[in-house]
């Protein structure tokens, strides 16, 4: 998964995509964070996911706007 984690970063950085890395987030010790596969988020952990993706995108358009 590192590995993974490192390519999409490269590509990334390489393509100026924004990534949101869930990895260490507080969100990953809450209760019922995952659906029943065990492997996606539940509804909760999407709604972080999400609010996350949002706030790093409007970083990015306050410096775009800045230049």
């Amino acid at each position: 998964m590192a590995r993974c984690n490192d390519l999409t970063r490269g590509l990334a950085a390489e393509y100026g995509a924004v990534v949101v890395d869930m990895w260490d987030h507080p969100v990953n010790s809450r209760d019922g964070l995952l659906s029943e596969d065990r492997i996606h988020f539940a509804a909760s952990g999407q709604a972080v996911t999400a609010t996350e993706m949002v706030k790093s995108l409007s970083h990015v358009l306050a410096r775009s706007t800045h230049l």
